[in-house]
């Protein structure tokens, strides 16, 4: 019934649809996500980041805001991940099946999805309410959907980050996760976990609901689209296989981190994209106002260039004369 209400103020998943052309990464919650952080701040201007559920918290105290949170978990445990958070640029993608409580930490228009397995919700949210979803295949978890999401508003790279689904480094989430803990030999007993294959051709303990994960994202990547690269940059974790790069890509090594118009395109992206149900006029003042903005941050560019360049001559006539 809460995400009846959120219905009237957001927006259907529908309008996001290839709005961006620009890398995504999902951060997921592993314990591998650790020792990603700082690479991924390095390229956060350069990028769309979703992050998967609960990942947030760990995101957030490192001071890395994503662009979206994907949630689908109804259950108070996963309520409580967000219920202290307050997110004012960061964009929920729900489902109606997330608790509504979820959506109370963020302040900026959200978006609303389908998942298959819920054909009444599906039905009467059309019939009853004329309100049509895409559907989409969850895996189960919400680091499936945010894969699925990843592809469906970016024609983009994608890359997986904290994508561990084991007890990397004994651990059995990334840190300032609320449920993080290492792991011992009677949480072992008590999760009836076993040891496979990991990223490094090592062995990590996962469990049977990591390892049919493990099995649905490697399903999920063949149905995907196969002109879009995948890059699973986890570093550690269960090993992944089927056309999937496995090798240590250094997270986003493919981002072109040279060019300074990337930052800028992603800011004009990110600040102007299409309403719901937007009018011709409304269309027409966004434009206007999208091409005005990145007009001014080209001027300013050529500005910092000219400067830079000038400063650069300066200093070699500076030292031809010492000379």
């Amino acid at each position: 019934m809460g995400n009846l209400i959120n219905l009237k103020k957001d927006a259907n998943i529908k309008t996001l649809r290839q709005v961006y052309d620009c890398p995504v990464v999902i951060a997921s919650g592993g314990p591998s996500l650790n020792k990603q952080l700082d690479l991924l701040k390095s390229v956060r201007d350069n990028i769309i980041l979703i992050a998967a559920g609960s990942t947030i918290n760990s995101l957030i105290a490192e001071g890395i805001e994503p662009d979206y949170v994907v949630s689908i978990d109804g259950g108070i445990p996963n309520y409580k991940h967000f219920q202290n958070l307050k997110l004012e640029n960061a964009q929920l993608i729900y489902t109606m099946q997330s608790h509504p409580g979820v959506r109370d930490a963020f302040l900026n228009d959200c978006f609303v999805t389908g998942i298959n397995g819920f054909d009444a919700v599906t039905e009467y949210m059309e019939k009853q309410l004329g309100i049509d979803l895409p559907v989409f295949i969850s895996g189960g978890t919400v680091a499936h959907l945010a894969f699925n999401m990843a592809l469906y508003i970016s024609s983009g790279p994608v890359a997986l980050i904290g994508q561990d689904l084991a007890y990397t480094d004994n651990l059995t989430h990334a840190a300032h996760n609320i449920n993080a803990r290492p792991i011992d030999d009677k949480f072992i007993k008590e999760k009836e976990a076993f040891q496979t294959e990991g990223y490094y051709g090592e062995l990590v303990w996962t469990t049977k609901p990591f390892y049919s994960m493990k099995l649905e994202f490697e399903e999920l990547v063949k149905l995907g689209n196969p002109d879009v690269p995948f890059f699973n940059c986890t570093e550690g974790g269960i090993k992944l296989e089927d056309k999937i790069d496995n090798k240590i890509a250094k997270v986003l090594s493919f981002v072109p981190l040279d060019s300074m118009m990337a930052p800028i395109k992603m800011q004009v992206m990110r600040g102007f994209l299409e309403k719901e149900n937007e009018t011709v006029e409304e269309a027409y003042k966004r434009a206007y106002a999208q091409t005005e903005t990145l007009y001014k941050k080209l001027l300013n560019i050529t500005k910092f260039a000219k400067e830079y360049a000038e400063k650069v001559l300066n200093d070699f006539k500076e030292k031809e004369g010492e000379a």
